[in-house]
């Protein structure tokens, strides 16, 4: 019977061992090589702003084989812009992980964004560290050739609420680990009981 149950434990801690491990999907970024001139006007949009909110996973209105199905909503504060004349502020969708070549955009940071219109949601704005998106305090040379540069003339104020996708994980996970502990003081009881009468 002490053998029955330490196979039981062993199994339970196999099978929840390689739910632990399991390794999310990722991919490494590789990017063409493209010059300041290329990056502009491959661009629907180019402007410095400041990272104002990120909300990760906000893709969720993507397809789920869009590349973009997994991405980060990024609000910026648009400080000036030299193409696509965006308003002052504005939501820009990145991979959000440098592996899937996101930018890893921080808050209150100031960006230079080279951000592309989706095909097929003509509405959103993307952008990827292959589109030449980069902190502005490392593109002072770009800056330089680009010149003044226009000030907003729309004025507007946009926030991202929270996809519950997330959240909807973590509680999928915390039920799944619930079901485990469950099972195993199960199993674990029955052992303990059946080997009590056999005593």
């Amino acid at each position: 019977m002490n053998r029955l149950l330490t196979r039981c434990m062993i199994v339970i801690f196999v099978a929840m061992s390689l739910f632990v491990v399991t390794p999310s999907t990722s991919y490494a970024c590789s990017c063409v090589s493209l010059t300041p001139t290329e990056k502009f006007e491959k661009a629907d949009s180019v402007f410095v702003g400041t990272a104002k909110d990120i909300k990760n996973k906000q893709g969720s209105f993507f397809p789920a084989n869009h590349p973009m199905s997994d991405s980060d909503a990024n609000v910026f504060v648009v400080e000036k812009s030299w193409k696509g004349n965006p308003p002052s502020q504005l939501i820009v969708y990145d991979n959000g992980h440098e592996e899937s070549c996101g930018v890893d955009f921080k808050i209150g940071n100031s960006y230079l964004v080279y951000a592309k219109t989706d095909t097929e949601k003509k509405d959103i704005l993307l952008t990827s560290f292959c589109d030449g998106t980069i902190e502005a305090s490392k593109a002072t040379e770009v800056l330089a050739q680009l010149g003044d540069g226009t000030k907003p003339s729309l004025i507007t104020e946009i926030s991202v609420e929270s996809d519950s996708s997330s959240e909807d994980t973590q509680s999928g996970s915390s039920i799944l680990w619930i079901i485990i502990g469950v099972v195993t003081g199960v199993i674990v009881g029955w052992i303990w009981m059946m080997n009590r009468r056999r005593k």
